[in-house]
C-alpha cells in the first residue's frame, strides 16, 4: 500500500483531520489520538537547502497504531543539520518508524532520538544512513513500562569519505521487557563508522530480554569499522547477550560466484545484498525498501 505524502498543514489528508494532529514549526509535531489504528503509512519527506535545528515530536495515543516515515533530502551544497526527535508511545500503542537518511555527500548531519515506551507498547525504528558526509546520530529507547518492545534496526552504506558515528542505547526500567538492536555496516573506498551500543537492565528490571549486535563488511583496505558493545545489568533474572564482527568479503565466497560466471563486482554486490537482504526482508513498506536498494545500487557505482 503507497504511503499518505504529508508535506505541510494544508496538505494533510482531510479523513485523518480527526484522528491526528499535525503541524509545523522548525520541524514537525505529530499526535496519534487514543484508539486510532492509521492502517496506511505516512510519508514525510524533508528537502534541506539551509542549515537548520529541528525538533520534531511524535506522540501515539493509547491503543493507537501508526507507520510513519521520515525522509530526508537535500540540495548538493555545504549544509548543516541538526534534528531532535522525541517520540512517545502511550499504553498497547504501536509505532514502526522509518528514517531515510539521503542527504548530499556535503551535508554534515546529526540525530538525536529518545523514546519512551509505555505497558505493553512496540516501537520498531529503522534508519537507512546513506548519505551525508559526516553522520552522527544516537538513538536512546527508554523501556518504560511493562510488556513493552523496542527495537532499533539500522543500515549504514558509506562509500567516498563517509564518515558515520552511531549510537544506540536501550534502557530497561521495569520487569518483562524486550529489547533488540542490529547494525549492519557496508563500507567502500575511504569510508568509516565508529558504533557504541549500550544495553542497561536497571535494578528490579527482572525478566528483561535484549540483544545487541553490530556486524560490519569491509569492501576495501582503507575501510574502516569499530565497534564497542556494552553491558551495565543490575538484575538477576534477565537474558541480555550482545555480538559484533567486522571483516572483508570471504575470498572462498567470491571466487565461487565467480567460478559461477560473475565478475568481482558482481560477485561483492551479490554478498553485501546477501548481508543485507534479513533486514530489507523485514521492512514491510514496499517504496521504502526498493528505494533503499536504488540507494544502494547508485552508490555501488559511485
Amino acid at each position: 500500500m503507497k504511503a499518505i505524502q504529508i508535506l505541510d498543514q494544508l496538505k494533510f489528508p482531510v479523513e485523518l483531520k480527526d484522528k491526528i494532529k499535525f503541524k509545523l514549526d522548525n520541524g514537525f509535531f505529530l499526535e496519534v489520538k487514543n484508539n486510532v489504528d492509521i492502517k496506511t503509512p505516512l510519508h514525510y519527506l524533508f528537502d534541506l537547502n539551509k542549515d537548520s535545528n529541528h525538533k520534531n515530536i511524535i506522540k501515539i495515543g493509547n491503543n493507537s497504531k501508526l507507520i510513519f516515515i521520515d525522509e530526508n533530502i537535500s540540495e548538493d551544497k555545504e549544509l548543516d543539520y541538526t534534528c531532535e526527535l522525541e517520540v512517545i508511545l502511550g499504553e498497547n500503542s504501536e509505532l514502526y518508524y522509518l528514517n531515510l537518511n539521503n542527504f548530499s555527500d556535503k551535508v554534515k548531519s546529526v540525530f538525536l532520538s529518545k523514546c519512551v515506551i509505555e505497558k505493553d507498547s512496540k516501537l520498531k525504528c529503522f534508519s537507512g544512513h546513506l548519505g551525508s558526509g559526516i553522520l552522527s546520530s544516537k538513538r536512546e529507547i527508554i523501556l518504560n513500562g511493562e510488556g513493552s518492545d523496542g527495537k532499533n534496526i539500522e543500515i549504514v552504506f558509506g562509500n567516498k569519505e563517509q564518515i558515520f558515528n552511531i549510537s544506540s542505547n536501550l534502557i530497561h526500567k521495569v520487569p518483562n521487557t524486550k529489547g533488540n538492536v542490529l547494525v549492519k555496516n557496508v563500507l567502500k573506498d575511504n569510508s568509516k563508522m565508529d558504533f557504541n551500543g549500550l544495553i542497561r537492565i536497571e535494578k528490579g528490571a527482572q525478566k528483561s530480554d535484549s540483544l545487541l549486535q553490530d556486524h560490519s563488511i569491509l569492501l576495501s583496505k582503507n575501510a574502516r569499522a569499530n565497534a564497542i558493545p556494552s553491558l551495565e545489568i543490575e538484575a538477576n533474572d534477565v537474558r541480555c547477550t550482545h555480538s559484533a564482527s567486522s571483516g572483508q568479503v570471504d575470498e572462498d565466497q567470491i571466487f565461487y560466484l565467480m567460478s559461477r560466471g560473475l565478475d568481482i563486482n558482481e560477485a561483492e554486490k551479490f554478498i553485501v545484498m546477501g548481508f543485507l537482504q534479513p533486514i530489507l526482508e523485514d521492512l514491510n513498506v514496499k517504496e521504502v525498501k526498493e528505494k533503499i536498494i536504488k540507494i544502494i545500487e547508485n552508490k555501488w557505482n559511485n
